[in-house]
């Protein structure tokens, strides 16, 4: 079935287009049309829908309930909070699973997005048994963005150890398969239950380098690499990592990974907050997909994404909403440019970086920040989405002009507005165009 969208603006292939209307069917834009049956949105920008990277939508029934200190142990960070985490996972049956995960995924839809990739690790029963069907938690998510109005990739997560020469500690054991066989018969499973619905991607996620030993990473890398499936995987998110990976491997994460054939253009990495010049410069020849997560890292006070030098060297930059403290893609694209403004103490670092590689006469922050929650997005997800195009899916959203943070925009000024200024949380939030 063919619908038509007319607005005021429309984001056609990564230019405005003023008062037109797209037309699109159930799986694909079709293009640009003069067509009289139309749905009119009136003064409405029309973009891509937002691609989230990187979401564990249980960590939301945590939001506000780690934001405190106890006079017992007034130091506070990743690791305590971890604990909160643990335990908090500990609770969830497959309709506890299915009702947290309606609510966060309400939320991204109502802040634009309408593609979640979520890093699903909470795979058995509290006891650490296997239920029935051993993804039923799984098909508890997908049937929570599917019911919400969104694609999912889901990406069941392998976890197999507590770290280098660690066991699973007793909060981890929701997470553990106990091998690598178990966890692709998982994966098997749940691409062959989806296989029909266009809604639903399986890729794979081995967890970390901390949970995940060499011999089981290669193995799940000659996996997806046979069949063209998505990796995600956190890497070098917190320091311990770094020091971890090299006890274990004598080299930080990324060089370790790179060995193992876990990095490459299909590879996404989750956080990238403490690499190394020589790990940003082995990314610039793989060229991976970074998902950032920047109000998470805030929250969880995890440190800064290099994105100026991840830009130089020509690496994408998606956005994740991790935790799901936070759920803006919009804030999440400002923080990565302001975190550099704060760090190099000047305006327009991005756009800086691109016009010196580049020699285009005029970049804006927008031209920079948009395509991490877009088209970088896509990349990271396998999907051809991010921009509207011929071919590409169905996903719109629309923004309402009038909002009193970006009427008046015109065409130079309409992106940077909407990247810059409005938010999800507003009285006029972005209104999901439910294609499908």
């Amino acid at each position: 079935m063919v619908k038509n969208f007319r607005a005021r603006w429309i984001y056609w292939e990564n230019v405005w287009v003023e008062n037109a209307t797209v037309a699109v069917a159930d799986d694909q834009i079709l293009g640009l049309t003069d067509a009289e049956d139309v749905t009119d949105l009136g003064d409405k920008a029309i973009i891509p829908g937002f691609i989230n990277t990187h979401s564990h939508a249980f960590q939301r029934a945590i939001r506000g309930r780690t934001e405190h200190v106890l006079s017992s142990r007034l130091e506070d960070d990743f690791w305590t909070w971890r604990d909160a985490m643990y335990e908090s996972a500990l609770t969830f049956g497959p309709e506890d699973m299915h009702r947290v995960a309606t609510l966060a995924y309400q939320e991204m839809v109502a802040a634009g997005i309408t593609t979640v990739v979520e890093f699903h690790y909470v795979h058995h029963a509290p006891d650490g048994s296997h239920y029935a069907d051993r993804n039923a938690l799984a098909h508890a998510v997908v049937r929570a963005a599917t019911e919400v109005g969104l694609r999912i990739v889901i990406l069941p997560v392998a976890y197999q150890r507590g770290g280098f020469e660690k066991p699973a500690e007793r909060g981890q054991r929701r997470f553990i398969y106990p091998s690598v066989d178990a966890y692709l018969r998982a994966v098997d499973e749940l691409a062959d239950h989806y296989k029909n619905d266009s809604r639903v991607t399986v890729g794979v996620a081995p967890h970390s380098i901390r949970a995940v030993e060499a011999s089981w990473m290669t193995e799940i890398a000659a996996y997806a690499d046979e069949r063209g499936l998505p990796v995600h995987i956190h890497a070098c998110e917190q320091r311990r990592e770094i020091q971890e990976s090299i006890a274990e491997y004598g080299y930080p994460p990324i060089f370790a990974l790179a060995e193992m054939g876990v990095v490459t253009e299909r590879t996404t990495l989750v956080h990238g907050t403490h690499l190394t010049r020589g790990e940003l410069d082995l990314l610039g020849q793989i060229r991976p997909t970074i998902a950032a997560c920047p109000t998470t890292e805030r929250n969880l006070g995890d440190g800064f994404l290099p994105a100026k030098e991840l830009v130089e060297r020509g690496i994408p930059i998606a956005l994740g909403t991790d935790s799901n403290a936070t759920i803006n893609l919009f804030e999440d694209m400002r923080l990565v440019e302001y975190h550099e403004r704060l760090r190099y103490e000047r305006r327009n670092v991005l756009a800086t970086s691109i016009a010196t590689l580049t020699g285009r006469p005029r970049v804006s922050t927008g031209d920079v920040v948009f395509p991490m929650a877009t088209l970088n997005g896509a990349r990271s997800a396998g999907l051809f989405a991010g921009v509207l195009k011929p071919g590409a899916l169905p996903d719109l959203v629309a923004i309402d002009l009038q909002d009193i943070t970006v009427c008046s925009a015109d065409r130079k000024t309409c992106l940077p507005r909407i990247s810059s200024t409005i938010s999800p949380c507003r009285r006029h939030p972005p209104q999901h165009a439910d294609l499908r």
